[in-house]
């Protein structure tokens, strides 16, 4: 779309050119987990027992290299590589690589409500954003969490926060409206590529034709397959014989269909006509 991350107003305060970002006035922060370290300060969910801390630490410490990589090794590439000649042995590697990552994750899920024990934390937070997705890309990539019972109570359990209900259904319309468009423009491809047309400039203008006029047939069929903005308009031949009105016949000396315009621009004969709507493809 408009990639506002790269605009030099938003580069200026955060330099990386990507989101999240926070700003509160003259205070500006990268990085999630900066950002929700920040948010978090001062709240109950900030553990005060120092063993406790330490352990939300380390999980987050440990969150880059493990939880981080679903999106990096499995749902990234099929957002934006699914065209690559390649893609499915990417696909394929990507869900190796995560096996362990997910194993890990199970086994401590197996002993604990929240991946820190039985309160909720930030590791969680960090944490859950990332394997959701796996619920979302299911239907492409089959139920991965299947080998992973406690990931999948987990994510259940997920449902009962406040809030997260919410933040994933925004992030499922938006995935799914994404891949819907992808798809889209897939097909379109894919059908424009059997047909073998080859788009062209979109020439605009008027054709007078007529369904009987096999001329006319020739130039209105070429338009549609090109993909023209040119618009096709029936001339009553046999009742009002409107090829013959004066004001048609000083366009169009022939008094005949097919014709075409464009402004103060006249042309008549279907070869030559086509040939125009042609040029540029």
């Amino acid at each position: 779309g408009k990639a506002e991350q790269k605009a030099p107003e938003y580069v200026a305060k955060f330099p990386s050119g990507q989101v999240p970002a926070y700003e509160d006035g003259d205070f500006c922060v990268e990085e999630s987990q900066a950002i929700i370290r920040y948010l978090a300060s001062g709240n109950d969910i900030v553990p005060a027992c120092p063993k406790a801390a330490a352990k939300v630490d380390m999980l987050l410490a440990q969150h880059g290299g493990k939880a981080r990589l679903a999106t990096s090794d499995v749902f990234r590439p099929i957002l934006f590589k699914s065209d690559d000649p390649a893609f499915e042995d990417i696909l394929k590697k990507g869900i190796e690589n995560i096996q362990p990552m997910l194993g890990f994750y199970n086994g401590v899920l197996e002993k604990n409500k929240f991946l820190a024990g039985d309160t909720i934390s930030l590791a969680d937070f960090m944490f859950v954003p990332e394997v959701d997705q796996f619920v979302i890309f299911a239907p492409k990539i089959g139920d991965l969490l299947e080998k992973y019972p406690h990931i999948k109570s987990y994510l259940e359990r997920m449902k009962e926060v406040k809030g997260y209900t919410a933040n994933f259904e925004k992030m499922t319309a938006f995935m799914a409206a994404m891949m819907k468009a992808k798809e889209e423009k897939a097909a379109a491809a894919a059908a424009e590529a059997k047909q073998g047309a080859i788009p062209g400039p979109k020439i605009g203008g008027l054709l007078h034709s007529h369904e009987v006029s096999q001329p006319s047939r020739s130039c209105s069929w070429f338009a549609e397959w090109a993909g023209l903005a040119t618009e096709s308009r029936m001339t009553d031949l046999f009742g009002k014989a409107e090829q013959k009105a004066p004001e048609y016949v000083a366009k169009f000396p022939s008094g005949q269909v097919p014709a075409y315009e464009d402004g103060d621009f006249c042309v008549e004969e279907s070869q030559a006509i086509i040939r125009y709507l042609a040029s540029g493809n």
